[in-house]
């Protein structure tokens, strides 16, 4: 047996607009007609022009107190349930509205099934009093107040009587219209006589061929007559009626009574316009999404897709709606899916995932985030999930690690460490391999500025200190010292320091980024390079040969007073770049000068010798020999080139000239 639910209007006064959502959601799903007013002003003009089963009133309104609301509908009509839904808590508030006629107040944030159930006992009242006032007035009344009660509905009646000898449709056919018709539509007695033709001419064009089809197939074949059509108003406006009703025949068959009734369904036609739109917006805002949508029931078929649910998988609506993910994915791929679904289903609430599922070129990566959808009991009868492709962030995280590890690595290899201070703050952060130099475990040492400054050796701590806030009061240039810091074992350690400022997004510059690396090595190899040039320079002082020293790092070339002299040159015009030394070599020995050169860098000996003709300034030709060895790092990189030079005005004779021994 059919059971007809009845469709009650709410009428909504809140100018929350998420409350309001979430209410409209609410009550549609429980197949209430919502009407909205945000105002005062709105809801006043609403309640006096339509009527309501229920209003859910907020008193703070942005245009005057919600009681102006709560006392119209009282005057207008006091059996309308008023439930106030409102954040104030107050006694005069709460009572106070109860004692000007509410039916129920509750407080925000509301509470779902208290509202539910206080919104279906407002409605059951009313209609409770409703029904025992007709019931009262059918008991006790006669035709006369019948007609008061037909007179007093918020539908319109109607009754036709088919005249003998012509159809019923004829427009002559006399129908009694009720004083609520000809009030809905706004016309006169004259204007809106009781006949046939007063309907006929003022229904909807787009509607009639579809009435008069209802009208015949319940009179000739007594199929049910309930319709709902267009009729023009006296404003030249159309409404939406919906009409019922019940013929009567004689013994033989033929219709000779028509009666019904006759509603103003504006409104509800207007609300179900209003739903369509908004189902219309949603499926277009997740149709220009680039996340997938979908919407699947507890036995994993598809409810509702996107677009681009179907874009990227390459099916069609019809291929996926009713189906599950086991007839559209790879049986492995579909398993997780549905665990992670039932899963939702079990806990009742939202989860994230990270899912799989092929595409063209490989499997896709999908942060998905997937929650229950329930009915008004909390039972889940769905899940819905918002699945965004992260293949490429994923892509990026893993490239990001792995270029973290190499740089790690490579810093690490290169005994540099990592320092960023923010002079603002004085925030510091002193990397692990910056730690790991001065022998400390990171957690060892704080990431404080004193960790650099406690450390420094007493002879270099007054420049080091100086030179920074010289550097921090004029910013020019890169950030460039060398000092010695303590380290675990009480020794010092030599540290060249390296930085620049960090150009923020408004210009500042806070943030002082940069490195610190061991060059103790180093500087031990220069001293030791210092002392046995100051050796070979006593030794030789009283020779014809003299010494060289070409570091490789700043291609500085030094050498001593004795090649001045038999070079022709005037001393003091130290350091020498390595054009400068191919300046003074013959013109044809250049080239092979030049490469040799080069090649002596490259080379993995140690052993290195030049020879090349030099002009005199008078005229005459004698030859260099530049002998030499290689000094490298523990890592086999080359530093510096030491050895001797002598003159000699004989040729080569030995064949080596421009070559490396």
């Amino acid at each position: 047996m059919a059971t007809t639910m009845n469709i009650y209007s709410v009428l909504i006064v809140e100018d929350n607009q998420d409350l309001v959502m979430g209410l409209q959601d609410l009550l549609h799903h429980d197949g209430y007609t919502v009407t909205v007013a945000g105002t005062v002003a709105a809801a006043l003009k609403l309640v006096r022009a339509h009527r309501f089963n229920a209003i859910l009133l907020d008193l703070g309104l942005p245009d005057g107190d919600g009681l102006e609301v709560l006392k119209e509908t009282q005057r207008l009509d006091p059996s309308l349930p008023v439930v106030i839904v409102t954040a104030h808590i107050s006694s005069d508030r709460t009572v106070g509205s109860l004692a000007q006629g509410a039916y129920a107040y509750l407080t925000k944030p509301y509470d779902r099934e208290e509202l539910r159930h206080t919104l279906r006992r407002a409605i059951g009242v009313k209609e409770l009093t409703i029904k025992v006032e007709q019931t009262e007035r059918l008991l006790s009344q006669s035709e006369e107040r019948l007609e008061l009660v037909i007179q007093g509905s918020h539908d319109g009646f109607w009754d036709g009587r088919v005249l003998p000898g012509k159809p019923w449709s004829s427009p002559l056919t006399p129908v009694w219209w009720s004083p609520r018709v000809k009030t809905m539509l706004g016309y006169t007695d004259e204007e809106f006589p009781d006949v046939l033709e007063s309907w006929t001419s003022r229904l909807h064009a787009e509607d009639r061929d579809r009435v008069f089809a209802a009208l015949t197939a319940h009179i000739e074949r007594r199929a049910p007559y309930d319709e709902e059509y267009r009729l023009l108003n006296e404003a030249g406006e159309y409404r939406w009626f919906r009409a019922r009703g019940q013929a009567i025949w004689d013994e033989t068959g033929q219709v000779i009574r028509m009666s019904g009734s006759l509603r103003d369904v504006t409104d509800r036609k207007q609300a179900e316009d209003a739903l369509r739109r908004n189902e219309q917006l949603l499926q277009h805002v997740a149709d220009i999404t680039t996340a997938i949508i979908y919407v699947k029931d507890t036995d994993g078929r598809f409810l509702f897709i996107n677009r681009r649910f179907e874009q990227l998988f390459h099916l069609t609506t019809e291929q996926i709606i009713g189906h599950t993910n086991h007839e559209i994915f790879p049986r492995e791929v579909a398993d997780v899916f549905r665990a992670n679904d039932l899963q939702v289903l079990e806990w009742n609430r939202t989860v994230e995932y990270e899912e799989q599922a092929p595409s063209e070129d490989k499997l896709h990566t999908y942060l998905s985030i997937k929650f229950p959808l329930c009915d008004r009991t909390g039972k889940p009868y769905a899940t819905c999930g918002i699945s965004t492709d992260i293949t490429e962030r994923k892509q990026m995280e893993t490239a990001l690690r792995t270029s973290q590890e190499n740089l790690r690595q490579a810093l690490q290899a290169s005994r540099t460490g990592l320092w960023d201070w923010n002079t603002e703050t004085n925030d510091v952060w002193l990397s692990r391999e910056w730690k790991h130099q001065l022998g400390y475990e990171e957690t060892e040492l704080k990431n404080a500025f004193e960790s650099w400054e406690t450390h420094l050796h007493p002879d270099d701590h007054h420049q080091a200190i100086a030179f920074v806030r010289a550097y921090l009061a004029q910013p020019v240039g890169d950030y460039q010292q060398v000092f010695r810091l303590r380290h675990k074992d009480g020794t010092y350690r030599w540290i060249e320091a390296r930085a620049s400022f960090v150009i923020e997004p408004d210009g500042r510059r806070v943030r002082l980024l940069g490195s610190h690396t061991d060059i103790t090595e180093r500087k031990s190899i220069e001293h030791n390079l210092r002392s046995l040039t100051e050796q070979l320079h006593l030794a030789l002082t009283s020779t014809t040969l003299g010494t060289w020293n070409w570091n490789l790092q700043t291609d500085h070339i030094y050498w001593s007073a004795q090649v001045d002299r038999f070079l022709d040159l005037s001393d003091g015009a130290r350091p020498h770049t390595k054009y400068d030394w191919l300046a003074l070599v013959y013109t044809e020995d250049r080239e092979s000068m030049s490469r040799a050169m080069r090649q002596a860098m490259d080379q993995p000996g140690t052993e290195v010798a030049f020879e090349h003709r030099v002009l005199r300034s008078d005229g005459s030709v004698f030859w260099c020999v530049w002998t030499g060895e290689i000094i490298r790092d523990q890592d086999g990189k080359a530093l510096h080139i030491l050895g001797t030079v002598r003159a000699t005005d004989g040729g080569a004779g030995n064949g080596r000239r421009g070559k490396k021994l």
